[in-house]
């Protein structure tokens, strides 16, 4: 049974999500419960992964973060363009430097 599913496309990833106990309760339950802030680490935001964003839109959060690498206005761009979309326009987006001091692999 996956714990991670990490290749293919939406429908694929959700197929494989649906095969999973464990999988199919984080996407149902935990996805859906988060507060007002939410952070991700070292996410792409592709279009495969939208489901997940999509999920954690149903919690309704005013605020997410992302960490950047590099810079990379062009992730940037993307990334506010889709959380706008999916979680509305009155959730804030905001970015951080994924090598700054503080992150869980720079301490």
């Amino acid at each position: 049974m996956p714990l991670f599913v990490s290749e293919g496309t939406m429908d694929q990833k959700k197929k494989s999500i649906k095969t999973s106990f464990y999988l199919n309760t984080v996407y149902r339950e935990i996805l859906t419960s988060f507060s007002n802030s939410v952070v991700f680490y070292g996410w792409g935001a592709g279009e495969q992964d939208q489901h997940i964003l999509e999920q954690i839109a149903r919690s309704k959060p005013r605020k997410v973060a992302f960490s950047v690498r590099d810079s990379d206005q062009g992730y940037c761009n993307w990334v506010n363009e889709l959380v706008k979309q999916v979680c509305g326009e009155d959730c804030r987006v905001f970015f951080y430097d994924s090598a700054s001091a503080g992150c869980w692999n720079n301490a």
